[in-house]
């Protein structure tokens, strides 16, 4: 027995060639609504990828997978960029002032505000791992000791 859609495809063929016109031209509608649709949600489609590329900073006209992976090679860039405007005297002042602020409203001792971006000020672009503990992080092993 043939697939349901084998059958429903004979059927509207059956129907198309041995109707009256009326049939036909009720089923051309049906075709052109339906590619009408298809063509609006393809447009809709498109400008979604092309705002989300846009968004990403990407031209999503080629290789995508160039593209994604091409983007971390951009952050060393942008950290020396935020570090430089952290170490900027105004920023660094921006800083202090709001630790003034924060201690006279809280009428308390000494207050700890924005650790790390005071960390970032005084030592710029370092790891994780030497903020935290205070020392370079261990080498990695190597794949062939491993």
């Amino acid at each position: 027995m043939p697939p349901a859609s084998d059958i429903a495809i004979k059927t509207q063929l059956t129907l198309l060639l041995f109707s009256p016109k009326p049939f036909c031209s009720a089923f051309q509608k049906d075709l052109d609504r339906r590619e009408t649709e298809c063509h609006s949600s393809s447009q809709q489609h498109k400008a979604k990828f092309e705002s989300i590329c846009k968004e990403m900073g990407i031209q999503g006209s080629g290789n995508l997978m160039a593209e994604l992976t091409a983007l971390p090679q951009e952050l060393p860039t942008i950290y020396a960029d935020i570090t430089g405007k952290l170490q900027d005297a105004a920023c660094t002042a921006a800083i202090d002032y709001y630790a003034a602020f924060v201690q006279f409203s809280l009428e308390g001792g000494p207050v700890t505000v924005c650790p790390l971006l005071r960390y970032i000020a005084e030592h710029g672009n370092t790891s994780v791992y030497k903020w935290k503990t205070g020392q370079e992080p261990p080498p990695l092993p190597s794949a062939a000791s491993s």
